[in-house]
């Protein structure tokens, strides 16, 4: 699964490789009268045991530039009352800009699940004297991201945050010395190098800064050291300077231990192990600001005044949820256990029961939902219409709003879907208000973060009941002059004439509306079955259709719209697809949209494509039925292909 690097802090250490300034302009050293930092009323105390909810292990991923390591949580320990961050020599993948990229060490990064803007903050910590290996503290924020603004229509919309951070950095080469730092707006060059006097990778000392709208001062062990102000006015020197504008978006607290590629040598040296000490050490985090989500709990969005459910008098449902690849389902009476290993953040995957007969005449959904995991897992729960699904709708939810634990969260009501953040260890009661009539009860587990990260979790679904608060409401249908109907092989939309390639057993002798595919052959020859569709594609730019899984297996379908001229390695003109409504795999550099059906299901897909590119204009759809796995094996495919339609969208 591809991915890419959304938390690509870019500290200003790695951005400015080899520049480290000391100061500009006057040799003078100012006496700071800034009074001693606070001491915070968030403090992040290593001693004590460690609250999930409060900071986590960075796991799975890479920021990529001169970073040479993918953060794994093996390589962040809490213990001897303190956070200890290491970095240990192995060859570890990670997704970075749609690539996967092999680096030669992982390392260890913890950071704050909410956000923090100004104030004081002070850490204890023993940074490292490994050489090539950077010891951090630091604020940070960045495009990766997005806040949510709740319009008084209803709607939502996004913005992305502004890459402004804070820094506090020691190089093992020389800990002797603490770097200072600052970004605003992804801008950097704000280095300053401080003597400390001392030797810090020797004992623990306490570092902060305080940041202010107008200044940033950081301190060693309460006195202060250095100051940025936008003040013109102030008398400026070595460890005095005036700047024009200062970080102002609040960020998560991060700590992190690393070592850095060739590229970096030049500026931290070259890593060569732990020669000297295991890694860095912190005792506790303080800060006097306020943390908070990067996203608050949406405005009611129920209408109403809701009635009191008493739950305890309503039956559960037994689940019904279904294994897919990457979840694997254990039903047990009324609750399912559901683990996953690397679940991408953006694949929108899910795993889904049917629910039309508990549903009926119901708009409340009741959930228990347990972590067992060591980090939080996000679950998104959809209640699908499959009315709206079949139709295209790029909501095909109907949640209209949800509680945990009696507390509104967020509930998208453009795209679908109430978003529930459980910490490690914990359970709690997830309550969603829909509209009827629903089909489907979807649970999206740590795949719809909007990022490129990758996910694995244990979490359990037990409670799921459903009850009726004041009149439930049908919604409207979703294309009242032509119904959808949402079986199989209706023989609605195009009639195509194909053509086959070797292995297959089609009737290709007249058009169809419906066609019955059996493929027996290598998986990985790449063998097709098309149509020729160029007065329908180049009208449009949406093409859909249902296939059906007749088998015992699981099949995959790789789709494409092919294009005139080859570019690269490709000449497919697909851009993105959806099956069922959840994201489907588009590859972009070889091309086709992949989607897999489970033995006996029916997918509807839905693919847009683009005429007006360098691979010209539409000529065929192809379908590749298991041919394109790449494992070599010999398979053995039925599908059914029907309901083939070119639209514009």
């Amino acid at each position: 699964m591809k991915r890419k690097n959304v938390f690509a802090l870019s500290m200003a250490i790695v951005m400015l490789v080899g520049t480290l300034l000391t100061a500009c302009g006057s040799t003078k050293v100012i006496e700071l009268a800034d009074k001693t930092l606070a001491q915070g009323t968030t403090v992040i105390d290593f001693s004590k045991e460690v609250d999930s909810s409060v900071i986590f292990e960075s796991d799975g991923w890479t920021n990529g530039d001169v970073f040479n390591v993918v953060w794994t949580k093996n390589n962040v320990k809490y213990e001897d009352g303190t956070l200890k961050l290491g970095i240990t020599k192995e060859d570890k993948t990670a997704w970075l800009d749609e690539k996967e990229v092999t680096y030669h060490y992982t390392a260890g990064e913890a950071r704050t699940q909410n956000y923090y803007g100004y104030g004081d903050y002070e850490v204890k910590m023993k940074p490292s004297a490994n050489h090539g290996t950077a010891s951090t503290f630091f604020v940070c924020t960045g495009p990766y991201d997005e806040k949510i603004t709740y319009n008084e229509d209803g709607t939502v919309t996004t913005s992305k945050n502004p890459h402004d951070e804070i820094d506090i950095e020691f190089l093992g080469k020389d800990t002797t010395h603490v770097q200072f730092n600052f970004f605003v707006d992804g801008k950097g060059g704000n280095e300053y190098m401080y003597d400390l006097g001392f030797d810090a990778s020797k004992e623990y000392h306490e570092y902060g800064f305080r940041w202010e709208e107008d200044s940033i001062t950081w301190f060693v062990d309460d006195k202060p050291v250095y100051k940025v102000t936008t003040d013109k006015n102030v008398e400026t020197g070595a460890n005095v300077k005036v700047v024009d504008k200062l970080p102002s978006t609040p960020g998560r607290m991060l700590a992190n231990y690393w070592c850095g590629n060739l590229k970096a040598e030049g500026w931290m040296g070259k890593y060569s192990g732990n020669t000297k000490d295991n890694g860095c050490e912190y005792q506790w985090i303080s800060t006097t600001a306020e943390g908070a989500p990067l996203n608050g709990p949406a405005p009611d969005q129920g209408g109403e005044e809701k009635v009191e459910i008493d739950w305890s008098k309503v039956t559960a449902i037994a689940p019904t949820f279904g294994s897919t690849d990457l979840y694997t389902v254990a039903i047990d009476n009324n609750s399912a256990n559901v683990k996953y290993d690397a679940i991408g953040g953006s694949s929108y995957l899910n795993v889904e029961m049917d629910i039309a007969d508990a549903a009926a005449s119901k708009n409340v959904l009741h959930l228990t939902l347990t972590n067992n995991g060591t980090t939080d897992a996000q679950v998104r729960v959809n209640i699908v219409d499959d009315a709206l699904l079949s139709s295209g709708a790029q909501n095909a939810s109907t949640n209209q709003s949800a509680t945990l634990d009696g507390a509104e969260v967020y509930t998208d009501l453009v795209w679908g879907g109430s978003f529930f953040t459980i910490p490690a260890g914990k359970s709690a009661e997830a309550v969603v208000y829909f509209t009827g009539s629903v089909e489907k009860l979807q649970l999206m587990i740590d795949s719809s973060r909007n990022d490129a990260n990758t996910y694995a979790g244990d979490v359990t679904v037990s409670e799921i009941k459903f009850a009726q608060d004041g009149e439930v409401e049908t919604p409207a249908d979703p294309n009242p002059e032509k119904p959808v109907d949402p079986n199989p092989g209706t023989g609605e939309g195009e009639a195509l004439t194909f053509w086959a390639n070797a292995g297959y057993t089609v009737d290709t002798t007249a058009p169809a509306k419906v066609l019955n595919v059996k493929y027996e052959g290598a998986d990985n020859t790449y063998a097709p079955i098309g149509s020729y569709v160029a007065d329908l594609a180049n009208a449009n730019n949406t093409f859909s259709f249902k296939v059906t899984n007749n088998g015992s297996e699981m099949v995959a379908i790789r789709v494409d719209v092919q294009g005139t001229t080859k570019v690269g390695n490709s000449d497919c003109l697909n851009v993105s697809a959806t099956a069922d409504g959840n994201a489907a795999y588009t590859d972009m550099e070889w091309g086709g949209s992949k989607i897999e059906v489970a033995a006996g299901a029916t997918v509807t897909v839905v693919v847009s494509y683009d005429t007006t590119t360098d691979k010209g204009t539409a000529t065929n759809v192809m379908f590749f039925t298991g041919s394109q796995l790449g494992t070599g094996a010999t398979v053995s495919v039925d599908v059914t292909l029907s309901d083939f339609q070119f639209s514009t969208k």
